[in-house]
């Protein structure tokens, strides 16, 4: 059996060096399809001849699927190693902010708050999207190719907000109309598109650019008034955490007016 030394010096015999580098090859894997995935959310999908992705649906599986792998082995790789030492830089400049201005502390918490939980909320949304059928459909159109992720940020009264952004009020008196919803959240929508020609696919991601803001800028305005209040950071933190874990929050990820109401109310 052929050994090798690792870097405490001690022998590592050869099938722990097959399972290292079978790791370090699922661990490429992985970084390849997290990179894929930043890039199609970023551009909406590309061609390069060679590598195409317009649909997400079927790698983002894959992805979850290797992900959840890689989280039952306990054994270390060269992407905990670096994940663990760039989350200790974090932290190390966190600290030297936190220490400058209390801000800083509150931003950080608020964006772990959001993405430890709001990312696998999203994820299992998008996943039962795909796997399931809808139980009704979609009462509005959505200009997106990747319709079934698209629609983890809008559903039910979303349609309306979008319907204000782009033409504004009506009344229908034998029917539903729109002015059972309040101005302030489709306003911002279609001065946040604008400058991006006002499409519907502008309509649609300045509310959800708009929904995200407001959540962290909310939570972290939540954090600061926890923080003076009780004196301590670990309070204001837990409190973030459970605004965000409660089940209502997925709708302050939504083009809903919650994140923006939670807000103003913390601003009041």
């Amino acid at each position: 059996m052929t050994e090798e030394r690792r870097s405490d010096g001690a022998a590592t015999p050869g099938p722990a060096r097959t399972t290292d580098r079978a790791l370090a090859a699922l661990d490429a894997v992985i970084a390849a399809y997290s990179a894929v995935g930043l890039i199609y959310l970023a551009s909406g999908g590309f061609d390069l001849g060679f590598v195409s992705v317009r649909r997400f649906s079927k790698p983002f599986l894959l992805l979850l699927a290797l992900a959840s792998l890689r989280a039952a082995i306990p054994r270390s790789s060269w992407l905990p190693r670096l994940l663990g030492a760039a989350a200790r830089r974090v932290r190390d400049r966190a600290a030297i902010l936190d220490r400058r201005t209390p801000w800083a502390a509150a931003a950080l918490d608020a964006l772990v708050a959001v993405l430890t939980v709001h990312l696998v909320s999203k994820g299992t949304a998008f996943l039962s999207n795909v796997l399931f059928p809808a139980a009704r459909p979609r009462p509005f159109p959505m200009p997106f190719e990747a319709a079934k992720f698209a629609e983890t940020f809008a559903a039910w009264d979303s349609g309306w907000y979008f319907d204000i952004a782009q033409r504004g009020y009506y009344w229908n008196p034998s029917g539903q109309s729109s002015i059972a919803f309040f101005p302030l959240y489709p306003m911002l929508m279609r001065a946040l598109a604008w400058p991006f020609g006002g499409s519907d696919r502008a309509l649609w991601t300045a509310g959800i650019v708009l929904s995200y803001s407001s959540l962290l800028l909310g939570l972290a305005v939540l954090h600061r008034l926890t923080a003076k209040t009780f004196g301590n950071r670990e309070t204001a933190r837990r409190t973030l955490l459970y605004v965000a874990v409660f089940p209502f929050a997925y709708f302050f990820t939504q083009v809903y007016t919650e994140s923006l109401f939670l807000l103003t109310s913390d601003s009041v």
